[in-house]
């Protein structure tokens, strides 16, 4: 789960995401360098494929070790 941003709209809107890292893998180029870390995961650059002026943020999340508590405080950072 997570956010991204709507290239096509004057304003940023956020957009609500379920994509597997292999999915994202897929659309953009991810850069390994990290660009910071927070409760919840890690942060990474990343450029579309198809059009490399489109520049997004992606946080990696592990979701597999969040218990119920955690994974509903994810939800509301979200």
């Amino acid at each position: 789960m997570g956010n991204c941003l709507s290239a096509k709209s004057k304003e940023p809107k956020f957009i609500m995401s379920k994509a597997k890292s292999k999915d994202m893998q897929k659309l953009y180029n991810i850069d390994k360098k990290l660009l910071g870390e927070g409760s919840y995961g890690k942060v990474f650059k990343a450029t579309n494929k198809k059009d490399v002026s489109i520049a997004i943020a992606i946080k990696a999340i592990a979701k597999a070790n969040l218990d119920q508590d955690d994974l509903e405080a994810l939800e509301n950072e979200v």
